[in-house]
């Protein structure tokens, strides 16, 4: 069936108080636009990567590298979606929170980078 606003209210699950960017584990589903099958197919049981599939494995790879503090766990990259298990562990944050000072006459509290969850 095709995608319908009218019929298929999309609303978030997310819990509205929770903050998403503290120290756990968190199970992540991304889906490809309109479920189209870009990263491969799956051909006898097994997966078989198309370069998007490729690209999105890669990079699922580099999250860990660029981002301190994410751990990755277990993956996989499927035809229309990719599961994974990451982990947010910002205990020693200094790598990603560099300060920066304010320019002389300003007052308040020194800039830090966004969070990035």
């Amino acid at each position: 069936m095709k995608y319908n606003p009218e019929i298929h209210k999309r609303q978030s699950i997310r819990l509205k108080e929770y903050d998403y960017a503290c120290n756990r584990a968190y199970f992540i589903t991304i889906c490809t636009f309109k479920k189209e099958c870009i990263f491969g197919d799956i051909y006898n049981g097994k997966m078989s990567l198309k370069q998007n599939g490729n690209i999105a494995y890669e990079e699922w790879i580099q999250t860990e590298k660029i981002r301190h503090e994410i751990k990755l766990d277990e993956f996989i990259v499927m035809p229309n979606h990719i599961h994974g298990i990451i982990f947010i562990d910002q205990t020693d944050n200094t790598k990603n929170m560099g300060e920066r000072r304010l320019p002389a006459g300003r007052q308040g509290s020194p800039l830090r980078m966004r969070t990035q969850s």
